[in-house]
């Protein structure tokens, strides 16, 4: 996916809209359908899943106080 010419959001949008309303009809966009609950989720754990795959640790380890405090307030709850 790295030596795509899209990134990986860009091809998930494309997919949105391919299989959404104004292509194939798949889902309705209707936001309270299970269907689309489901594919939201998944895309969104995709997403962070690669984005936490290609965070670089000796930063991480320098900084701990900056995703130490976005855990601590993004979790609960």
């Amino acid at each position: 996916m790295e030596r795509a010419p899209a990134s990986g959001p860009i091809v998930f949008i494309f997919a949105g809209v391919t299989m959404g309303p104004l292509g194939l009809g798949w889902f309705d966009g209707d936001p309270s359908a299970v269907g689309l609950r489901v594919i939201a989720d998944l895309t969104l754990a995709v997403l962070l899943f690669v984005d936490a795959a290609h965070a670089d640790l000796r930063t991480l380890r320098k900084h701990i106080k900056i995703p130490f405090r976005m855990l601590v307030l993004g979790l609960p709850g």
